[in-house]
């Protein structure tokens, strides 16, 4: 009876490390996906000429409208960022959206 529970709970343990390691390895992916970092450098750089420009603080809503103007645009074209290339019709519009976003915000407050 006791050899059952050893590998009941074995079993269960092997389970609970193979869904953190498949959570890790998706956070990973997320983090080092091409179309979020090409949109972070985006959003970098449209913060430095808002910046030089404005003298307040752009509205969140503001900033997502041209996050995803600058995703739509940026989607008919090849993309060359730090970490790559993106090809014509490879771009996850969200993900750049998103990816601009987080660094425009930032880096304008």
């Amino acid at each position: 009876m006791t050899a059952c529970r050893v590998n009941w709970w074995t079993a269960l343990a092997a389970a609970a490390l193979l869904v953190a390691v498949g959570f890790v390895a998706s956070q990973l992916a997320h983090l080092t996906d091409g179309s979020a970092t090409a949109g972070r450098e985006y959003g970098e750089s449209q913060a430095v000429m808002y910046n030089q420009f404005a003298t307040s603080d752009p509205t969140d809503q503001q900033i997502h409208q041209w996050c995803s103007t600058g995703a739509q645009l940026s989607a008919d074209t090849q993309i060359w960022y730090r970490g790559g290339i993106i090809q014509v019709g490879e771009l996850d519009q969200k993900r750049f959206a998103e990816g601009c976003f987080e660094t425009y915000r930032a880096a304008t407050r």
